[in-house]
């Protein structure tokens, strides 16, 4: 796995020098306590998403109202139970967002207007969780932990607009 192709060094403002190569396998300790164990950077990142979809639970629409609304009526204390419930969701984002591979949803131009396009209210509904889950992991004195959400937040944008449809480019 160490010699599989990977997308190569990402150009950021202001930086030095360009990002050192990562190979498909890379040693860290992820949640769970793995303690070191190889963690596989080669994985299609819609894969990743569709678990994270997977693990979504639907709010009550009184709560949703009040988590979302701008700004949130819902006190934070109460609020970061039903946000806990999303730690799963928030994991598979941050897992996504370190992928070394291109996203790709599975969409092929060929089908024409019967092509599959992921599910934009699935996707714009798990977006809108990053900046409730950031807000209250800030809170919670955690410093790294909202700007890694907020990273995995932005890269599932730019994914979402890889699915070559017409429609996911222009949201």
């Amino acid at each position: 796995l160490e010699d599989l192709v990977h997308l190569g060094p990402v150009a950021v403002a202001g930086a030095a020098e360009a990002a050192p190569a990562v190979s498909a396998v890379e040693r860290v300790d992820p949640p769970g306590g793995l303690g070191g164990a190889a963690v596989r950077q080669d994985i299609n990142p819609a894969l990743l998403y569709w678990q994270a979809f997977d693990q979504r639970v639907e709010l009550p629409a009184d709560v949703r109202k009040e988590m979302f609304a701008e700004p949130p009526t819902m006190a934070l204390a109460e609020a970061e139970a039903y946000i806990a419930r999303y730690d799963l969701v928030f994991e598979r984002l941050r897992r996504a967002a370190r992928m070394r591979v291109p996203c790709d949803w599975g969409s092929d131009p060929a089908d024409g207007p019967a092509a599959y396009i992921p599910s934009l209210v699935t996707l714009r509904r798990t977006a809108q969780l990053v900046p409730v889950g950031a807000h209250s992991a800030l809170e919670a004195g955690r410093d790294q932990s909202p700007v890694d959400d907020a990273m995995a937040g932005l890269v599932l944008g730019r994914h979402t607009s890889q699915s070559q449809t017409l429609v996911t480019t222009m949201i």
